[in-house]
């Protein structure tokens, strides 16, 4: 991701105020130290609740960082207690460094305890706690040999391989996917702020080199790399609106063979969201212009229907993700809408 741009945040409570300052990569120790006094005096929950009403007015991306950065400062007054702390708010990126930092802490041996205690503490979460793992053996592979690169990535994955429930779209191949194209927990631990950038006339990459069982996964992620971060439009030499990032997004996924095509139209509904600042009639728009194939933009769309329910709990948001459709196809994407359609499961094409 991009630096996030400057913002002061003012939070004010009846036994005392503080103020957020901006996130910024020069600037992370000050709110490190802000986060673990919070810690210290409201203890671990409420500091967190009190986070999340300080930054509710940011972006998606910034409360991201703001989730990161509070992970480490609770991950280093609590240890292994911080995972029953965080939740699904800032796009879980309290247990993106929680895991990250314990899994630096313990190395990749630790990956089977680590699942158990999160099945012990956060059940119908636990999906999240997976996908936290993955990022976590990605950078704590990278961090013992400075940075990423294929072969690491293909570790990281057969670490994730070993654990016995994992459910690779969202869990752990998920988050390792996207610490490999993001660096979200990297841009703290191994000074790699950049996301990974995209090679000459390779936009396919890393997917295109996995084993044929890894690619749908691999490829679902790709959107949120090439659109939502930016690396085509930092690859490209051209200034690039979201809509054309989109359609270009589109054509990608287009291309590639039917499992792994359905799977990328399912990462730009899944990407679209964020893009959209989670407003339905603006990511409908962003699936429409991905693809005008009735299939595939009814997978972008559906998957977005249930992400917005997922994230937002607005049903009335996510059903009207299906406006317009009729038949098979409705009934497909109101099953998304309604979330019996999401990372878990893909329901079977609809007869168009």
């Amino acid at each position: 991701m991009a630096l996030l741009a400057a913002a002061i945040f003012h939070f004010k409570s009846s036994s005392q105020s503080y103020q957020l300052g901006a996130y910024s990569f020069n600037n992370q120790q000050a709110n490190l130290q802000e986060f673990e006094k919070e810690i210290q005096t409201f203890g671990d929950k409420r500091a967190y609740n009190r986070l999340a009403a300080a930054v509710a007015n940011l972006s998606a991306d910034d409360q991201h960082e703001y989730g990161h950065l509070f992970g480490e400062a609770l991950y280093k007054e609590e240890g292994l207690k911080a995972i029953a702390v965080c939740d699904t708010r800032f796009s879980y990126g309290c247990f993106h460094q929680v895991l990250s930092d314990a899994l630096i802490h313990y190395g990749p041996s630790a990956v089977p305890m680590l699942d158990q205690r999160c099945k012990q503490v956060l059940k119908e979460a636990y999906l999240s706690c997976q996908h936290g793992l993955g990022h976590g053996i990605l950078v704590s592979i990278g961090l013992n040999r400075n940075g990423y690169d294929e072969t690491r990535l293909q570790e990281a994955l057969a670490d994730c391989a070993k654990l016995p429930d994992d459910q690779p779209l969202g869990g752990c191949d998920g988050g390792v996917y996207m610490e490999y194209n993001l660096r979200t927990v990297a841009d703290v631990e191994l000074n790699q702020r950049a996301i990974r950038p995209m090679q000459p006339d390779d936009s396919n990459f890393p997917c295109d080199q996995l084993e044929l069982k890894q690619q749908p996964t691999c490829y679902f992620w790709m959107p949120q790399w090439w659109a939502l971060a930016g690396a085509l439009r930092y690859a490209s030499t051209q200034s690039l609106s979201d809509d054309k990032l989109y359609q270009i997004t589109g054509s990608f996924c287009d291309k590639l063979p039917k499992e792994s095509s359905r799977t990328c139209f399912e990462g730009i509904g899944y990407a679209s969201i964020s893009t959209a600042k989670f407003e339905a009639e603006r990511t409908l728009s962003l699936c429409n212009l991905a693809s005008s194939d009735k299939l595939n933009n009814l997978y972008c769309r559906s998957f977005a229907a249930s992400m917005l329910k997922s994230v937002t709990r607005d049903g009335s948001t996510a059903l009207a993700m299906c406006r317009g459709l009729e038949g098979s196809s409705q009934t497909f994407c109101v099953a998304y809408a309604k979330e019996e359609g999401n990372f878990f499961t893909s329901l079977p094409d609809p007869v168009l």
